[in-house]
């Protein structure tokens, strides 16, 4: 796809030909919401009439609400919002779509109850696995934990003793060096840290892979505790090479032959 191009990810085919909301119910790469503010709206929506109309997913990178808002468009007009939890689902691959010129085109209904009844605007969005295709979210997560490991070591192990979370000074001293992430545009105003899903999947992460070195370290530690008892070191011995307490040492042995007998 280059760049001005426009990702078409429900056909507007369907749009003309008796596309309904029951077609893509259970199809896990879409999901059909209302649009969120079309209060704020209302003289756009008023211009169009009732029935499906192609729309385009606009990310707000200067939104100072929200770091992870979404615009829906007809044509020139704004009509609202994706609802924000779902936002901060799909606005990092949004972002990566549209940072690469790629306009994200879905299909919107604008309907009336009454004729003098506010317009209501509903929309068919791609979820994180429709828009996989376009713009895995794996390479955006490799992406950030590339440029993790380009990261001093001091910092790294700063953010790891805050269990992979940013404080007010990491989060600084990060957002200093996001030019390394080269393929995800991350952080892109002063609130992404918080908000950043990509980040957050690259923190827990590391946070896991952190948990597992250090089940198998301590499950080595333990079994080589239990080596040494066997030899016939004493708890006391044990305990002080390991900086652990002698209850501690006791009761890692006595599990280790309970689990044994």
């Amino acid at each position: 796809m280059k760049v001005g191009t426009s990702l078409i990810v429900v056909s507007l085919s369907d749009a003309l030909e008796g596309w309904s909301e029951e077609k893509y119910r259970d199809d896990p790469r879409f999901l059909w919401t209302g649009v969120a503010g079309t209060q704020y709206f209302q003289r756009e929506l008023l211009t169009l009439s009732a029935g499906n109309y192609s729309a385009t997913l606009r990310p707000e990178f200067d939104n100072p609400h929200d770091s992870n808002a979404i615009s829906a468009y007809i044509g020139d007009r704004k009509i609202g919002y994706v609802g924000r939890n779902f936002a901060y689902m799909i606005a990092p691959q949004i972002k990566c779509l549209d940072l690469q010129g790629i306009e994200c085109t879905v299909i919107a209904n604008v309907s009336y109850a009454a004729k003098d009844d506010p317009a209501v605007a509903t929309i068919c969005l791609p979820t994180t696995i429709g828009l996989d295709r376009y713009a895995p979210e794996r390479r955006l997560v490799e992406s950030v934990l590339h440029a993790w490991e380009r990261l001093s070591l001091t910092l790294r192990a700063e953010i790891a003793k805050d269990g992979y979370h940013l404080t007010e000074s990491t989060w600084r001293q990060v957002r200093s060096r996001r030019y390394l992430v080269k393929d995800y545009k991350l952080f892109e105003n002063a609130r992404a840290f918080d908000d950043d899903r990509i980040f957050n999947v690259a923190m827990q992460e590391l946070r896991l892979a952190a948990r597992a070195r250090a089940r198998s370290e301590r499950e080595q530690r333990n079994r080589q505790i239990v080596k040494m008892a066997e030899a016939g070191d004493s708890s006391a011995g044990i305990a002080r090479q390991f900086g652990l307490s002698v209850g501690t040492i006791r009761n890692i042995v006595q599990k280790a032959r309970s689990e044994n007998s």
